[in-house]
């Protein structure tokens, strides 16, 4: 057959120009990739390379805190409406130990006006419109310029007073409410991690019988402002992990999660409506968080942090979003009405808490989502086939809603138990009308055990909603790389021509001498084939995807940026890509991996070091496994190695394993010990003998570190059945009959002795 293909290659070729319609359902769109790929290849993209001003680490603290600026307090005063109270360090300080970053922030000028402009952020998103209709508030929002953000978590408290209680002389103790936020301003996307502290600090702060005294907000900056930065890529993802309502967003979009992380993709403007600035601006982070590196931050150096920044650079991620021309606003006023309608911007993803937005004539949405009335609207210019759910999409989306349902009977079931306890009842009421208002779920778990110390806070709840996030962001990870492996497999296979006209000859599934084989289902013609072999390749790669949202996603910005970006080393990580025997791979986890692919998974020869986990594998692999010869073994001062084989990534067949507890040479089975084997544990106890799933069990002898030796029979680790003690120290054999240990022969008194 091959060397059919080998004489007859030039008549296949004439095949080409015959213009034959394709049979191929997705042959018309397919061609339209080839020819944009083809196009992006050839050209320089000048225009679309734009550094994203959102995710700019150039510039580092002099302290190197963990991104840390200053801490506010804005207050509302009955006069003059929401003012910058105080800041720690005071502006002085705060000019002249950040001159640089400030001169910096608006072009054109000086440190001084640009700080005021800050202030004037700061006074008006962190008590922006609607927040007085709770008493209590947490707001993430972004005071950004353009070429530079900074990251502002804030947290909000509304307190009835009697004048004579507390004193105020901030809002002149003119009204009966004191409104009060605490922010914290950074350079760098960790809001997460500033979170908790704050909260607690308001929280204290505004329990004082005086506000004029600011000892507690000055200790708070004195942590701040003084803590090393040991926040690593692991503390910081646990962090977001533990910051983000994932539940709540899941279970009021449910499939529409995906049309919108699709129309935010195709650059599309999209509008978050709720009169609680809280609510818009955790559903647009939470929302963001999901694609992959967005908010990604480490300060402290560590392997880890490195490795993930090669897994981002390898696979073009995160993705050119947001930048000048697609702007996002957590928080969004009327203040910024000239940002997204005078400014030159494509697109942007806003949230307001002010319905005269909506009303206005000079706003454009695609998209606006209602939070307080639970409703998507998604304008008629945008097809609806172009924002279609595929099936597995669904599938995904049914598997995280079933985790969230199983997950919140467990909850049902602590509220039943504390059913009787009117001060907790009375308390769940209270948090579950803020968790409806997209309160953060770290904040309501901490209260909760110090509500009910008896509670089991770690394993049976808070653990629950950790796993739970963690599981969600793990899915949707898995998700944006698929597709952006195939996307780079596709941009090989079209533009890499010799490796097409290679793929003629050797790969054709005829060359099987069948003409069904099922890894290909309906084989294609070779007129199909050999006329453009991308156009089969390229339908394979894609047949799980919404081929008409890829023909719009490749002529978006951010497209073709990652485009060129990009490493085509990823394309070998897809399931439709060809063998390669060695190539290096660095993943999200922070692992790295050197040695055989094949399909998207590891195969053949290679070695994984596992970063987090602190272990190394070098070895054999099939399908993404250990499989075959291999040593398992700790990268750390944990003592662990394995020598032997494998099977289906457990220990299974001969090996040996060395712990800090034990020595064993012998036969495996599923991980355990099982078959014949020779175990010396840490005492120096010597058993040769049989195993069965980890425990001693068959015949074999046990030699013991004080001289006692066993020679006979074993069930579930003891002796059981006939055997021969020797009991060296007293003098004894005991020979006969043994149960659970012990032996029962009547015969065994003086007889047995020596």
């Amino acid at each position: 057959m091959k060397q059919f293909f080998k004489e007859n290659f030039g008549k296949l070729k004439d095949i080409v120009s015959n213009n034959f319609e394709k049979e191929n359902i997705y042959s018309t769109q397919i061609q339209s990739i080839i020819k944009t790929f083809r196009k992006y290849n050839s050209e320089t993209i000048k225009d679309e390379i734009i550094e994203s001003k959102y995710f700019d680490n150039s510039y580092n603290l002099p302290n190197e805190n963990n991104g840390f600026l200053f801490l506010a307090i804005v207050s509302f005063h009955q006069k003059h409406g929401s003012l910058v109270e105080c800041t720690y360090p005071s502006r002085e300080i705060i000019l002249k130990e950040h001159n640089e970053f400030l001169t910096s922030f608006i072009e054109g000028k000086t440190a001084e006006q640009n700080l005021d402009e800050i202030f004037y952020k700061l006074s008006i998103y962190c008590l922006a419109d609607g927040i007085h209709l709770t008493n209590r508030d947490n707001e993430i929002f972004f005071i950004q310029s353009e070429k530079k953000v900074l990251y502002c978590t804030s947290t909000y408290r509304q307190i009835k007073t009697n004048i004579k209680d507390v004193q105020d002389d901030f809002q002149e103790n003119i009204r009966d409410c004191i409104q009060k936020s605490l922010c914290i301003v950074s350079i760098k996307p960790n809001f997460s991690y500033f979170y908790d502290k704050i909260n607690k600090t308001l929280d204290l702060f505004m329990a004082q019988d005086t506000l004029n005294d600011k000892q507690i907000i000055e200790s708070s900056f004195e942590n701040f402002h003084n803590e090393e930065s040991t926040l690593t890529f692991s503390s910081y993802e646990d962090f977001l992990i533990k910051f983000f309502n994932y539940r709540k967003l899941f279970k009021f979009l449910l499939d529409d999660v995906f049309k919108i992380i699709k129309l935010i993709l195709l650059e599309k403007k999209i509008i978050v409506f709720s009169k609680l600035p809280s609510n818009g601006s955790l559903f647009i982070i939470s929302t963001i968080t999901l694609f992959p590196g967005l908010f990604s931050y480490s300060q402290k150096e560590s392997i880890e942090k490195n490795n993930y920044e090669k897994f981002l650079n390898q696979t073009g991620f995160p993705l050119k979003l947001f930048h000048n021309k697609y702007v996002l606003y957590p928080i969004f006023t009327l203040f910024d009405m000239d940002k997204i309608t005078k400014d030159k911007v494509d697109s942007y993803i806003i949230c307001s808490s002010n319905p005269l937005l909506l009303q206005s004539k000079e706003v454009k949405w695609d998209c606006l989502i209602n939070l307080d009335d639970k409703e998507i609207i998604y304008k008629d210019d945008i097809p609806e086939y172009i924002l279609e759910v595929k099936s597995f999409e669904k599938a995904m989306i049914n598997k995280i809603v079933e985790l969230i349902k199983s997950n919140e009977k467990v909850e049902e079931k602590y509220y039943e138990k504390k059913k009787d306890n009117i001060e907790i009842l009375k308390y769940f009421s209270n948090k579950r009308e803020l968790k409806g208002e997209w309160i953060v779920f770290d904040y309501l778990c901490k209260n909760l055990i110090e509500s009910d110390k008896d509670f089991n806070f770690n394993t049976e709840l808070y653990e629950t909603i950790c796993s739970e996030n963690r599981f969600i962001k793990e899915q949707f990870s898995e998700y944006f790389l698929s597709l952006f492996y195939d996307l780079s497999l596709a941009k090989k296979k079209v533009i890499n021509k010799t490796d097409l006209n290679s793929i003629i000859i050797s790969s054709h599934p005829l060359m099987n001498n069948n003409n069904q084989n099922k890894n290909f289902g309906i084989l294609p013609t070779l007129e199909e084939y050999c006329s453009e072999p991308s156009i089969y390749h390229l339908s394979k790669i894609f047949k799980n995807h919404n081929i008409l949202f890829i023909l719009k996603y490749i002529e978006t910005k951010n497209f073709k940026i990652w485009f060129k970006e990009h490493n085509e080393i990823i394309s070998y990580l897809s399931e439709y890509s060809e063998p390669i025997n060695k190539i290096e791979i660095y993943y999200e986890n922070g692992d790295n991996y050197n040695g055989g692919m094949k399909r998207g998974k590891k195969n053949g020869f290679g070695n994984l070091i596992m970063v987090k986990s602190k272990f190394s594998y070098i070895g054999n692999w099939k399908n993404g496994k250990k499989h075959g010869k291999g040593n398992y073994s700790s990268t750390n001062e944990n003592k662990y190695l394995y020598e032997g084989d494998w099977l289906n990534d457990e220990m299974d067949g001969n090996g040996s394993l060395i712990t800090e507890y034990e020595k064993y040479v012998g036969h495996f089975k599923k991980g355990k010990f099982d078959g014949e084997g020779c175990l010396v544990d840490n005492k120096g106890n010597i058993y040769n003998g049989s195993f069965k799933n980890g425990i001693k069990e068959g015949k074999g002898t046990l030699q013991l570190i004080n001289g006692d030796f066993y020679d006979g029979e074993f069930i579930n680790g003891n002796y059981n059945g006939k055997g021969k003690l020797i009991k060296k120290n007293e003098n004894i054999v005991l020979e006969g009959i043994f149960l659970n240990g012990k032996f029962i022969e009547e015969n065994s008194n003086d007889n047995n002795k020596k």
